[in-house]
């Protein structure tokens, strides 16, 4: 480590009881267990001095500490549920001063980006920054996220973040208002924020699977830029998990947080209404249709978007049957009457 500089420690986050694909982290990558394969990679930055897997005390993650212990990395274990507890205390632990934080989700995480952002952090003076902080500035994939913050934040958002959201997903708090933290966005080129390289579920692993089996053997240190090229190179295996929701566990929590909220006429505002409301910081008034806005019926409760249709009758996000009332904009103009003989002519038509 440089003379001066403070003690910088990546926390890889990681369990096994994803509720997708569970244990996902102990699958096989290029030989070895997802994780080792991923804590392989981040061993090779520079600007990281140490680097601790964080994960649970729950017996479920035993194996997963096992597996890391023998891979010669640091296991750290807290709270299965207050994630946010964890790090500070992990951090603490190992003294650091400023903190990466990663998910043992994203087996092909660059180790040169990594570094380009702890030097940016550095240079900037920033307590928080991050390539995922403003989603509408994305640049990288899903699966190359990367945050850094000083570990004094860290401490601060342990005892002031109440949220469950908050507890869940450690730097949320850190990009609230109430915080008032100097944060910023890092930026990579080539823009390719649609792209989906992390693992939630198993189409997600197929795809790293065959990006690795492509890469890894001509070039073990390939990075975000050569996954890019494979993957613009290759848009049938870059679309096949496009339409999986990005941070959708964060909308959960969300959708979660906003449940707990009272408000007259409902119990729970559910997974769309979260949704809505990070579509309006998006897209001006939600989306661009007027009759489609959810303001216009019941504000903060109204679901919003509905996953699928049968004559008058819709299903929300959260799988809940409704009778579309309304000017049956939702069943009969959006998603169709569902009608077996129509859906059989258009599957013949586009086939």
């Amino acid at each position: 480590m440089e003379a001066g500089r403070m003690t910088t420690l990546a926390i890889v986050q990681a369990r096994t009881s994803s509720s997708r694909l569970p244990g996902k982290v102990l699958l096989p990558l290029q030989g070895v267990p997802l994780i080792q394969f991923q804590l392989e990679r981040l061993r090779r930055c520079n600007r990281i001095d140490s680097m601790v897997l964080a994960t649970s005390t729950d017996p479920s993650d035993d194996a997963l500490a096992d597996q890391v212990a023998q891979a010669g990395v640091a296991v750290f274990r807290g709270d299965l549920n207050d994630v946010l507890e964890r790090f500070r205390a992990c951090a603490a632990h190992e003294q650091a001063k400023v903190v990466v934080r990663l998910t043992g989700d994203c087996p092909l995480a660059d180790p040169a980006l990594i570094d380009e952002l702890v030097e940016a952090f550095h240079n900037g003076a920033w307590d928080y920054l991050a390539n995922c902080a403003d989603e509408k500035q994305l640049t990288v994939p899903d699966g190359f996220d990367a945050e850094v913050f000083k570990a004094e934040v860290l401490e601060r958002a342990a005892v002031e973040a109440r949220l469950p959201s908050e507890r869940e997903h450690v730097t949320l708090w850190m990009r609230s208002a109430a915080a008032g933290l100097r944060w910023g966005h890092f930026r990579h080129q080539p823009v390719r924020p649609y792209y989906r390289v992390t693992v939630d579920d198993p189409v997600d692993l197929e795809v790293v699977q065959q990006i690795a089996a492509a890469l890894h053997p001509h070039d073990p240190d390939f990075g975000v830029d050569a996954v890019v090229a494979y993957l613009d190179s290759n848009p049938q295996l870059a679309a096949r998990n496009l339409a999986t929701v990005r941070n959708a566990g964060l909308l959960k929590s969300l959708a979660e947080d906003a449940a707990r909220r009272p408000s007259p006429g409902s119990t729970t505002a559910g997974q769309g209404q979260a949704l809505w409301q990070r579509a309006k910081q998006l897209i001006p008034g939600g989306n661009m249709l007027l009759s489609k806005r959810a303001e216009m019926f019941l504000p903060e409760q109204w679901p919003a978007y509905f996953s699928r249709s049968k004559g008058c009758r819709v299903w929300d996000l959260d799988g809940r049957e409704l009778i579309d009332m309304s000017i049956m904009g939702i069943g009969t103009n959006l998603l169709g009457y569902g009608h077996p003989e129509v859906d059989a002519a258009v599957a013949a038509t586009v086939a």
